[in-house]
C-alpha cells in the first residue's frame, strides 16, 4: 500500500523521523487539542517500529511527492510479481 502526500519534506531526508514541521500549524493545534491527534512528530517511528514487529518492511521515497510504501508478504505470489496471485489477475489488498 502507498500514501502519497502531495508536497516534499519541510526539513533533510536524514532528518525523517528525528524531526517534525507541520505545514499549518494553526490547524495542526487546533486538532491536538480537540484530541483528534496523537503525540505529535511521533508517527515516522511508530510506524517504523510496527512494521518491524510484524517482519514487514516501509519505505519512505521524498521527492517533489512524500510517499510512504507498506510491504507485505503474500503468500503464493510469483517470483516476476510477489504481490499477485492467482490466475485471475485480482491483486491482494
Amino acid at each position: 500500500m502507498e500514501i502519497v502526500n502531495p508536497g516534499g519534506l519541510l526539513f533533510p531526508r536524514e532528518d525523517l523521523g528525528k524531526r517534525m514541521a507541520h505545514r499549518n500549524p494553526l490547524l495542526m493545534d487546533m486538532v491536538h487539542g480537540l484530541g483528534l491527534v496523537e503525540k505529535a512528530g511521533s508517527g515516522i517511528k511508530r510506524m517504523k517500529k510496527s512494521m518491524e514487529e510484524y517482519g514487514l518492511d516501509i519505505d519512505f521515497e521524498v521527492g517533489s511527492f512524500f510517499s510512504t510504501v507498506f510491504h507485505r508478504n503474500v503468500p503464493g505470489g510469483s517470483d516476476a510479481n510477489p504481490t499477485k496471485t492467482g490466475a485471475s489477475g485480482y491483486w491482494n489488498t
